[in-house]
């Protein structure tokens, strides 16, 4: 007596074999996602891995369905990453798209989120002191553009992508 049960007669060994190799390249794509993007966001480690990070998590995660707007943190941290290197283009090019992400493909309602997001501001930041993502009690879709503001608003005065972050907003607001 076998201490497994095999496979149902039923079922052809090709199509077992074809869903168990679907399978893992499903499962592969995810955890690289998951593993590159933590490091894209990983401030202890050189800003050149970083990037190769976000440029690797990015494409991929567009690969699998979901919610645009989680990405959003992605393309703005290698939005920053890029600012910091000097190639402001695509720096404006990836904050552009967290922004738009951020707010569901509503650019233009970015600062009166972020206002209304201001009313939850030290919820925020106790949840990015914990080390966690910051949810606003039901207020998901405020919590994703406030996320972008605060993470930006931890980069030093005077920086490129700080700079490119500001012309990012204003545009989107049509100023």
């Amino acid at each position: 007596m076998p201490l497994y049960k095999p496979f149902p007669k039923f079922i052809p060994r090709p199509v077992i074999t074809i869903f168990i190799g679907l399978f893992i390249m499903v499962w592969l794509t995810m955890m690289t996602t998951a593993l590159t993007g933590a490091l894209c966001g990983n401030p202890d480690k050189p800003d050149a891995k970083r990037l190769r990070g976000c440029n690797i998590s990015i494409p991929l995660g567009n690969l699998l369905p979901g919610d645009d707007h989680k990405k959003a943190s992605l393309y703005l941290q290698r939005g920053i990453l890029r600012a910091n290197a000097g190639a402001t283009d695509l720096a404006r090019a990836d904050m552009a798209e967290a922004l738009d992400r951020a707010t569901r493909g509503q650019p233009h309602r970015a600062i009166q989120i972020w206002a209304e997001a201001q009313r939850y501001q030290q919820d925020i930041k106790d949840a990015w002191k914990r080390g966690e993502r910051p949810m606003m009690q039901g207020r998901d879709s405020y919590s994703w553009v406030a996320e972008l503001f605060l993470r930006i608003q931890t980069e030093p005065a005077g920086s490129p992508a700080k700079r490119i972050w500001a012309e990012v907003v204003m545009k989107a607001e049509g100023g």
